[in-house]
């Protein structure tokens, strides 16, 4: 799931050296590290201060995820902890040409959750032609959006007849 601004100026001279803003950047990361998202002069749009996806009776993560008020470094362990990876390694790590995190600072940030509900290849993840619920997505911004915005999900999804 992506945060985005709604409108989309068209670029008309991307030059990465000057202005390293395109419509491909998403919002939702904290930026400046050295101002807390409570401070008077703190004006990052759309910072995400608190998420959490519900299906049926079921919360994903269990407890709301909740950001720090200088980062958002609580939404990337939680990405990197939700992949499919059992036995795998994970290596999330780069910088900017400004020396910051890429995360945070230079428009890549996500919000990403894996459904699976067990270990097991067949029998595992979200049952959604037994109930019917929608899958909600819960999210509390640090300060209200001072520009409208679009939430763009992208889901990964398998209709399987397993039959034993």
């Amino acid at each position: 799931t992506t945060i985005r601004p709604q409108s989309l100026p068209a670029i008309v001279n991307y030059d990465a050296s000057s202005n390293r803003t395109d419509n491909l950047m998403f919002l939702g990361g904290h930026g400046d590290h050295a101002l807390a998202d409570s401070d008077a002069s703190y004006n990052q749009t759309a910072k995400v201060k608190s998420m959490q996806f519900s299906y049926d009776t079921m919360l994903f993560p269990q407890k709301r995820l909740e950001t720090s008020a200088r980062d958002a470094k609580a939404a990337l362990v939680h990405a990197v902890g939700s992949l499919d990876l059992w036995d795998g390694e994970a290596f999330v790590g780069s910088l900017d040409p400004s020396g910051k995190g890429y995360w945070d600072n230079s428009g890549v940030f996500a919000i990403v959750q894996n459904f699976k509900t067990s270990r097991d290849d067949y029998v595992n993840g979200l049952n959604s032609a037994a109930t019917g619920a929608p899958l909600m997505l819960s999210l509390q911004l640090a300060k209200p959006a001072q520009v409208p915005l679009r939430v763009e999900s992208f889901c990964k999804n398998d209709y399987t007849l397993n039959v034993t």
